[in-house]
This record gives structure tokens, sequence and C-alpha cells, in this order.
């Protein structure tokens, strides 16, 4: 494709996904997820593990199906190797005009990272087609606008704190674009039983939503404070598939299984004491469970209960 081309594609119809994760596992099936869900731009960034292979394996299975950008850039070499690995556009966090040079010496569309007028004047002088935004969440929209109205040549596209309720607002302010996860099919609700649980719940609830499912966090809902749990019991039971992270004895599972008929994927964490073994103990517990309705992943496989909450989730609303 030519230049002029790719940059159509970009802005027909304006939104870009992003795939951003801990792994490299599953992100060919991420990718066509989204495409399912009518999400054909996609951005794979170089913080994801086997960033290039991932751009390489999506670009031979999807070929013109998607058009497959390089998000992370910060060094020209970065750019020269994602492009020969199949990428079309190259996207950065920050503004850097040897970046810049480099995307336009290989004919590709680059989005410059900005945030400040001077970034962005920066990233247009410089030679980007795109304005990146980021990170959009702080002054959202109406800071678009503003910036818009002394430098209107910038062609922004905000990143970060873009969901389906501000996509709308994004668009009116002056965006050519947006950078967005895939639209919400069905609700994943990702049950955490303590603080120390976070990092495993959190990278459940992003990989869920990366594969295309709406999702709520409830937190701190442990046995310890049970009565925290059963305040959420109507949300629980309303969803199309939650995930409960729970370390020490892991017993949180088994109580939302017997609380609610809704598909239940449990994790167990690597959190506890002693007699805890690493997570085993918790593993055992869950595996066990009289519960029905329960499947278990391994210890803190926080990617793989969200690759297979969202499958549900994303089932279930398409049953409905």
């Amino acid at each position: 494709m030519t230049k002029s081309e790719i940059n159509h594609r970009l802005l027909d119809p304006g939104i870009i996904a992003i795939i951003r994760a801990d792994s490299d596992e599953n992100l060919l099936e991420a990718a066509e997820a989204m495409l399912d869900g009518g999400v054909t731009t996609m951005e794979v960034t170089m913080t994801t593990p086997k960033a290039l292979q991932v751009i390489s394996e999506i670009a031979a299975r999807f070929g013109d199906r998607v058009l497959l950008g390089v998000g992370s850039v910060i060094e020209v070499g970065m750019v020269e190797a994602a492009v020969s690995a199949g990428a079309e556009f190259v996207v950065t966090p920050t503004t850097k005009p040897d970046v810049i040079a480099a995307a336009n010496r290989l004919e590709k569309p680059i989005a410059s990272g900005a945030f400040t007028p001077t970034e962005c004047l920066l990233a247009h002088e410089s030679g980007a087609d795109f304005v990146k935004l980021f990170p959009a969440e702080f002054h959202g929209p109406a800071y678009v606008k503003t910036l818009l109205a002394p430098l209107p040549q910038s062609r922004i596209i905000p990143t970060g704190g873009v969901t389906p309720k501000t996509v709308g607002a994004f668009l009116a302010a002056g965006c050519v674009a947006v950078g967005a996860m895939p639209p919400e099919r069905g609700e994943v609700v990702v049950v955490s039983a303590g603080t120390s649980d976070e990092r495993v719940a959190a990278e459940a609830a992003f990989v869920a939503r990366a594969f295309g499912a709406g999702v709520r966090r409830v937190c701190d809902v442990g046995v310890a404070g049970i009565h925290r749990l059963l305040a959420e019991r109507d949300g629980l039971a309303a969803a199309d598939c939650l995930i409960v992270v729970a370390g020490m004895e892991g017993a949180l599972p088994s109580v939302v299984g017997g609380l609610v008929g809704t598909p239940i994927v449990a994790v167990p964490t690597s959190v506890g004491y002693g007699a805890s073994f690493g997570g085993i103990a918790a593993l055992l517990a869950m595996l066990n469970s009289c519960a029905p309705g329960i499947t278990v992943v391994n210890i803190d496989n926080g990617f793989g209960a969200g690759v297979f909450a969202a499958r549900v989730a994303r089932r279930a609303a398409q049953v409905s």
C-alpha cells in the first residue's frame, strides 16, 4: 500500500485497537476477536514480548484484512525492524524527530506522541503525519479542543482513557481517529480477595478487555470480610462470566460459586504465608471445590483467565 492508502485506512473508520500484553500467548486470537468485532486497524506495542514475531504472525495470518502498526517505538532501529516484520504505520509515546525521519524514509505514516502544545508543534514540524495525544485521560476532549485552537494543523489521535463512552466526545472535539480497545461484548467481572492479589487481577481484567469483553472490577471482598462480597451479589449474578482471584487458602471462588450461578474462572495466586507453598494450597483448594461451575487456571495465570472469561462473555452476548 502507498502511504496515502494507509492514511485513508487509518482514518476510516478511525479506531485503532492497541495490543499491549505481558505475554505473547494468544495474541493471534486477540487480533481475530477484534476483527470479528469490526476493528480492522491494530497497533502492537514494542513493550509486548516478542512484538516483532507477533506483528509478523498477525500480518501473515490475516493479510489485508488488518491494517497493522507498531507502537511504543523509541528508536530508529525499532522502526526498521517492525516495518520489515509487516508493520504499516508507526506510533511513538514521545516526540522523537529521528524516529519520525526514519518512518518518513520508509514511507510509513507515523503518529508521534505528544502532550503539550510545544510537543505537538515539534511533532508536526518534524514531519509526523499525526499527533498521538498521550495520555488523553487526564484532560479529556476539552483539552483537544483547546490544543486545536492555536494548532489546527495537528491531526490528533488520543490514546489512554478512550472508552466507548468518551469516543464520541473526542471525535467531536476534532480528533481524526482514536486509539481504543475493541467494542465491548458481554460482561466479565473480576473479583479479587485482597490487595495482594491486585497484580494478577489487573492482568486478568486488562486481557479480558483486550479480548473484547466489557470488564468491571470488584476488589477486596475476601472471605475475611464477607459482608463486602454479599453486597455485590446481584452484580455478580448478572455478569456473563466471573474471574475470581485469591491466594492464601483459596476459598473465595467456592464461596462465590455457592452464591451465584454465573460461570467462574478461579485464579490462585502465589500470595500467602509458609503453608501456602507459593499458591499450591490455593490451587488445590480451587480444584477441590464442591461448588459447581468453576474452572481453574494455573497459579498467577491472569492472562489465561482473562482470555477464557472474555470468550465466554462474548459468546453469551452473541447468543443473547
